[in-house]
């Protein structure tokens, strides 16, 4: 019964941080069931997530083997700082960011690339957090029912939060490629239509990478910190998740605010590299 009761307990950190992005979608809400599918699929994933993180880590430490000692109780003893911190760095971006962030990266494109419903700057920001607080949930659960309330505590102010401001980032470099894939085709066609001459035409692939990359070096750098116990590299790692959520809850404000349609986005690209043009069709206003 404590188990069900913590399990359930420690989803609330996450469920409230999707209704405050909900909160925030006031242009278009995005639909409840497309919303519940990416946080429920965030949660599925975790597993396989974390077998191929424990793989990696297992290759990390095969490859450290020569350089790491254990005592009687277990723990770690590195033969020099250096080699700490290139295991520390190892296992923080390869094995625990580049997973994390690959799968909900990947996951977020195949379900929402092509939705239709995905037409808002701040649509792809919603769509990341929602699936990256189904990870942080499920994993907020797993370690409040292996280590317990101390535990729940200490994540729900740390990672979960984190998992919400990677996403936002995430969101929005996904959000810009798909802005830009719409410039990209109304471009086309404007070349096809003669209407313009393009010389450097816009290239939504280069937000599409950096999407992925940008996430996968934040989380490591939080990754990588965590595994450092002396108070000045702790009291590093608290100004760094201050710094990071402060970055995020504003980058959702500032989002949300200025939030506007892919074709409006589009067309006022369109404007700015090609002032000459009069009309470019009916989702443009004079």
């Amino acid at each position: 019964m404590d188990a069900i009761i913590l399990s359930l307990v420690a989803l609330i950190p996450a469920v409230l941080l999707c209704w405050y992005i909900y909160s925030k979608d006031r242009v278009e809400k995005e639909p409840v069931s497309l919303l519940f599918l990416l946080f429920l699929v965030g949660a599925i994933v975790y597993l396989p997530a974390i077998w191929a993180e424990n793989s990696i880590i297992g290759l990390v430490d095969q490859a450290f083997a020569s350089r790491i000692t254990y005592s009687l109780t277990g723990v770690a003893n590195f033969d020099s700082e250096g080699s700490f911190v290139l295991h520390s760095a190892a296992c923080g971006f390869l094995a625990i960011a580049l997973v994390e962030e690959t799968v909900k990266w990947f996951l977020l494109y195949f379900i929402t690339g092509r939705n239709k419903n995905f037409n808002h700057l701040f649509d792809g920001v919603v769509y990341a957090v929602f699936l990256s607080l189904g990870f942080a949930a499920m994993e907020n659960v797993f370690y409040a029912v292996r280590d317990g309330w101390t535990t729940f505590v200490l994540r729900s102010l740390t990672s979960v939060p984190g998992h919400m401001t990677f996403g936002v980032l995430m969101g929005f470099c996904y959000t810009m490629w798909h802005a830009y894939l719409v410039a990209q085709k109304k471009e086309q066609e404007l070349v096809l239509a003669g209407e313009i001459v393009c010389n450097k035409p816009f290239h939504s692939g280069i937000w599409l990478v950096v999407s992925l990359l940008f996430p996968i070096f934040l989380h490591g750098c939080y990754s990588f910190l965590r595994f450092f116990t002396s108070d000045m590299m702790l009291l590093v790692f608290y100004l760094f998740v201050i710094c990071l959520y402060g970055g995020g809850f504003w980058g959702v404000r500032r989002l949300a605010t200025t939030d506007s349609s892919d074709d409006r986005v589009a067309d006022c690209m369109i404007r700015k590299k090609y002032p000459y043009i009069s009309s470019l069709g009916k989702n443009v206003e004079g």
